[in-house]
């Protein structure tokens, strides 16, 4: 006798299934997310290279001098020592902006040793906040778990562990700009303004043209209080630069290296490191100099000898010759013309979820003018690459076979370099750009996502589509 089922069987069935994946996913992350802090633990420097130059930098412009032009010899004050000698060179290491130096002349007094430890605080509580505002766009809990899972892997990458080892600022970037997007109530009063302009200034201070990330906000009039803040306090900033000498002076210095670098496709110094027997010294405000790097296991993104993630190396590998300055111009005009077009298009079609895709293709246009940038672009760089996937995650919308292909490999092939795919970490870069496009594109240009059927975005209110 053929036994029927009601169809209340079916959905239990299907939830406990869900729930399940769920909780395997869940576990996954944890131990992902553990694996991740140890790991940085392990790889972080004591003396954190690319930190300790902008420390110094801001001590430099503390002090009234150039960081941009000044080099430390062994009879200076070791509050200047930098971790390289560099000799027959005009420019020195700091190539920060004086924005971002002059935010680091608020902590720059302090011994290396608590720098360090609040920096490694300060980038693990960017992740922390990635990961949270992540789970306050998503609409359902498999978003959420798929958003941890994502981030713990991410965590896991090569570029992340030489972000952790070098004491970079680029995760400032992603965290500063979700917690702009979330953090902005409906109607903004003063509090919120203030968060909203700190934010986006704090971005636009750890790289310039990283204020192509405030286009989309443009476009909305519940930003427009926080834009008006954000002006204002880019405004203030000018005002004081501009009337300080010093700061008027390391414009004009940063300004000449930054022309330098742009025309230039490789800046190579006659730089030696600086031995332990040159210095009357053994340690460097608590910090020992004689630090030896961490296991191949923790491989920290060096790879192919000729990756620097950017064009340059892939187009002297196809043509044996550096490509054109002009032809490097044109490609980001045109990058520059599609970007605005497709925001133009989303646009049109004023959907739920436009803000979501305008932000996906600022972060692919600000990607690709990096990637076409003539200065080599390392590893750490590649953090930035979280804002458009933790966004891709938070579409409604499901995704795609292939785009869930392309980022799982995409990821991949960022963890540890591949030794039989030349390139490996700049290709899974571009993989994952990859994604993040044709899930604009089925999202917003496919008949069927077009027809209104998608979940209109709120960052207020959650969707009611079943987990």
């Amino acid at each position: 006798m053929q036994k029927y089922l009601s169809p209340e069987y079916d959905t239990i069935k299907k939830r406990l299934v869900q729930v399940g994946i769920r909780q395997i996913l869940l576990v996954l992350s944890v131990l992902l997310w553990g694996y991740a802090f140890i790991t940085s633990i392990i790889v972080s420097s004591p003396f954190f290279a690319d930190l300790r130059n902008r420390v110094v930098g801001a001590r430099l412009m503390k002090d009234g001098l150039s960081p941009y032009f000044y080099i430390w010899h062994v009879n200076m004050p070791v509050r200047y020592y930098d971790t390289f000698v560099q000799q027959n060179t005009v420019f020195s290491k700091c190539t920060s902006s004086p924005a971002l130096n002059w935010l680091f002349t608020f902590f720059c007094d302090l011994p290396q040793y608590h720098i360090n430890i609040f920096w490694f605080a300060i980038q693990w509580m960017c992740i922390a906040a990635i990961v949270w505002c992540g789970c306050k766009l998503a609409a359902t809990r498999m978003q959420k778990v798929s958003i941890s899972l994502l981030a713990a892997f991410f965590s896991c990458s090569a570029g992340m562990r030489q972000h952790f080892f070098q004491g970079q600022i680029y995760l400032l970037v992603p965290a500063c700009i979700l917690l702009a997007i979330v953090c902005t109530p409906r109607k903004m009063n003063l509090i919120s303004c203030l968060i909203f302009g700190v934010c986006l200034s704090l971005v636009v201070f750890v790289r310039p043209t990283y204020i192509l990330l405030a286009i989309p906000f443009l476009f909305y009039k519940k930003y427009r209080s926080g834009l008006i803040a954000f002006g204002c306090l880019l405004s203030a900033y000018a005002i004081f630069a501009f009337q300080n000498k010093v700061q008027l002076k390391n414009w004009q210095d940063y300004t000449i290296v930054m022309k330098y670098f742009s025309t230039h496709y490789t800046f190579k110094t006659d730089t030696i490191v600086l031995e332990k027997d040159a210095l009357p010294y053994t340690s460097v405000e608590g910090v020992q100099l004689d630090y030896q790097p961490p296991a191949s296991m923790f491989d920290l993104g060096d790879g192919d000898s000729g990756e620097f993630s950017n064009y340059f190396p892939i187009h002297q590998r196809l043509f044996g010759t550096l490509p054109p300055f002009k032809l490097i111009v044109v490609f980001q005009i045109v990058g520059l013309i599609v970007g605005a077009l497709l925001i133009l298009l989303i646009l049109r079609k004023r959907t739920g979820q436009a803000f979501l895709g305008i932000m996906i293709v600022c972060c692919c246009v600000v990607w690709g003018l990096d990637f076409l940038m003539p200065v080599h672009k390392s590893l750490y760089y590649n953090v930035f690459l979280l804002l458009p996937v933790i966004l891709l995650l938070s579409l409604n919308t499901k995704l795609t076979r292939a785009v869930m292909g392309l980022t799982f490999l995409g990821l991949l092939l960022n963890t540890h370099s591949v030794k039989f795919l030349t390139m490996s970490y700049t290709v899974g870069q571009l993989l994952l750009l990859a994604a993040c496009l044709l899930q604009v594109y089925a999202n917003f240009f496919q008949t069927k996502y077009v027809t209104g059927k998608t979940k209109t975005y709120s960052t207020n209110k959650r969707s009611t589509t079943n987990d």
